[in-house]
């Protein structure tokens, strides 16, 4: 089993070779650059370190629930100027895989206000409809969904993190019936990460639901995904993987991904995951690891320090 190096015991050496050893960094936001609202200290500092040495950034996330903008205005607040096409989210990446299936009637999606927003300004149709429970007469829901709610003018159905109630699924699931509409999916992640070893449901498992009743395999366009690794690569100019470093909290996301990639991979214990358990699979093993991010910046300043002090001698 491979060990990884643990950043904050490497040498001079060590650490000139790994700086050395990649152009393009992608890292994930969740549990890696903050939690929800709150960011991680120093991650940013370390980030904006690594884009003055020189190197790409580009951040990739699963989470659509806020937009391209306010993404950028975050970074913004919390000290990092990053462009719209740094930003690698998976309603972006679903917007393009509709564009190349060339989707032009309605599209059913099942994701946030942000999300649903986000696919209206790319120019799809789409719709999310809604359906009262009566209790008192649950048969007339029921009606309601099977008999009053056509799914002959859809192309498509789009799933992502969202409120997943039982008229909705059943409405799904008659849409999903019909071979010809497209199965796309976004965030399948099992867990959220809401703050450093503290985990929330996540749209995995509602996900899975309506894969298991659909009998239909859904179009992955989130991590890890190879509808997602085609447009990293197309829009990124990927020339060669072995000089991208992915960095990540997650194993079944972020280390699955950066693998399946050809990407080194650096893992971080801020998030929902732990570096005893991500070095258990040869594939998910990180090459690096740090427990947070943040602590990167001042071990590259000191080296640079070092550096400095070894020339002027």
């Amino acid at each position: 089993m491979a060990i990884p190096l643990d950043l904050r015991e490497a040498t001079t050496e060590q650490m000139q070779d790994f700086l050395n050893s990649f152009d393009i960094i992608f890292s994930d936001c969740d549990g890696v650059i903050w939690h929800l609202l709150n960011p991680i200290p120093g991650s940013i500092l370390s980030l904006r370190k690594l884009q003055d040495l020189g190197k790409r950034l580009y951040l990739v996330s699963n989470n659509s629930n806020i937009s391209i903008d306010e993404y950028i205005k975050r970074f913004k607040k919390y000290g990092l100027i990053v462009e719209p096409e740094q930003i690698i989210i998976s309603v972006k990446v679903i917007s393009s895989y509709l564009k190349k299936l060339k989707v032009s009637r309605k599209v059913v999606v099942l994701a946030t206000l942000q999300f649903r927003e986000s696919l209206k300004k790319d120019g799809f149709h789409t719709i999310l409809p809604s359906f009262e429970i009566n209790e008192q007469e649950s048969l007339n829901t029921i009606k309601n969904i099977i008999h009053n709610q056509t799914c002959d003018d859809i192309d498509a159905v789009v799933l992502d993190f969202c409120n997943y109630d039982w008229g909705l699924i059943v409405f799904l699931l008659k849409c999903l019936n019909n071979e010809s509409v497209h199965y796309i999916t976004g965030c399948t992640d099992e867990y959220i990460s809401y703050s450093c070893n503290e985990k929330i449901i996540g749209s995995g498992p509602f996900i899975d639901i309506i894969s298991k009743y659909s009998k239909r395999s859904p179009i992955k366009c989130a991590k890890p995904s190879q509808v997602l690794k085609q447009y990293v690569f197309d829009t990124c100019n990927v020339q060669d993987p072995g000089r991208c470093l992915f960095i990540g909290d997650s194993i079944k996301t972020d280390m699955k991904f950066a693998h399946m990639c050809g990407f080194k991979k650096m893992f971080v214990d801020t998030g929902i995951e732990t570096i005893k358990n991500a070095i258990k699979n040869e594939e998910t093993c990180p090459h690096f690891y740090l427990p947070s991010l943040g602590m990167l910046y001042p071990i590259i300043d000191s080296l640079q320090k070092n550096i400095s002090s070894k020339q002027n001698i």
